[in-house]
């Protein structure tokens, strides 16, 4: 199946909505002026980069010509080239960017008859997603270099928040100790380290404070 518009018409008539304006989606965490300010120039560097491959991918699929290797290896290189221009690229980050480029292409040719699976909704979604689970990591590094010892979850309690962040919201640990969330074991917010289920990771808004 292929799409009988264009790029900019499919992204005009998307009705699926999942991403919400950057200002809005980190201003109502607990961050200081500076963590947000971060995350927001991080997440606008990852939707531009996304929003290249996924429109590739759209023209491939219009000439029934798709490489998803190509996709996979060019959405690597933006999310790395976005963490060197913040300075922010490490060991872990590098691994971690192999598998969620691969995961976030698979995911794309499995629905790729889904016409959300490449709009620019989709790219900021996930730019949003992946630059806070970047600086939650980042903050999560620092604090252990700084020599801070706890740690403390804090979630925003509103209705759209899982029921699992919600339990362990406001829970204080020495800063190795990993937070035990709906099964998965998290060293912080938004950390996939260890191998967390995606349910806990998708559209985490919870942040972590060091002590």
């Amino acid at each position: 199946m292929t799409f009988d518009i264009s790029f900019d018409e499919l992204n005009r008539l998307n009705q699926t909505h999942k991403a919400i304006p950057y200002i809005q989606y980190f201003g109502e965490m607990d961050l200081t002026d500076e963590q947000m300010e971060q995350r927001i120039s991080l997440a606008e560097k990852l939707e531009e980069s996304f929003l290249f491959v996924l429109a590739l991918l759209f023209t491939m699929k219009q000439y029934n010509s798709v490489n998803w290797e190509r996709a996979q290896k060019e959405f690597e290189k933006g999310y790395i080239n976005a963490l060197y221009s913040l300075g922010v690229a490490d060991n872990y980050l590098k691994r971690y960017v192999k598998d969620i480029s691969r995961e976030a292409v698979d995911s794309t040719k499995r629905n790729q008859d889904t016409p959300y699976f490449y709009t620019s909704d989709r790219a900021m979604f996930m730019a949003e997603n992946e630059s806070n689970l970047v600086f939650n990591h980042s903050d999560f590094e620092y604090a252990k270099k700084t020599g801070k010892k706890k740690k403390q979850w804090f979630a925003i309690l509103d209705h759209e928040t899982r029921e699992t962040h919600r339990e362990v919201n406001g829970i204080v640990l020495p800063i190795d100790e990993p937070f035990f969330v709906g099964g998965s074991l998290m060293q912080h917010a938004h950390d996939a380290s260890l191998g967390a289920s995606t349910s806990e990771l998708t559209n985490c808004r919870c942040v972590t404070k060091y002590f």
